[in-house]
């Protein structure tokens, strides 16, 4: 018994519907809930790669675009990606927009969305040339 649950049948019931309020596939109809037509905190969207992307401000910086492409070009492609970009860019947000949006775009088209994103922060070190 643990956090007042002593039925084991009850504990798998929550779990099922967690994971179904989560994204997975619903065990009886095997299909994916709908998914949100836009949030109410979008503020831009627009397609990127043919993959609708919502973002949380007014217009994301060039270099942001840049990434979320390149992510979404390497998600169809089936492909890895390894991008960089300097401190301030809006890596972070960028990189989570985009794979948010595949996620949707995969869920549209009742496909499971094979995303797993490696986020480091690393710093070089640099050899200065004389």
């Amino acid at each position: 018994k643990q956090g007042g649950m002593s039925n084991p049948d009850e504990l798998m019931r929550q779990l099922r519907n967690l994971s179904i309020q989560c994204g997975a596939r619903s065990p009886e109809s095997g299909r994916y809930p709908p998914v949100p037509t836009k949030p109410e905190h979008t503020k831009w969207e627009q397609p990127v790669n043919g993959v609708r992307v919502l973002f949380p401000y007014e217009r994301p910086l060039p270099t942001q675009i840049n990434l979320m492409s390149r992510m979404i070009s390497a998600l169809k492609a089936g492909s890895h990606a390894l991008l960089e970009s300097p401190t301030g860019t809006g890596k972070t947000l960028a990189l989570l927009c985009a794979g948010l949006a595949w996620h949707r775009f995969e869920r549209q088209n009742d496909r499971t969305p094979p995303v797993t994103v490696s986020y480091t922060h690393l710093t070089l070190p640099t050899k200065r040339i004389v």
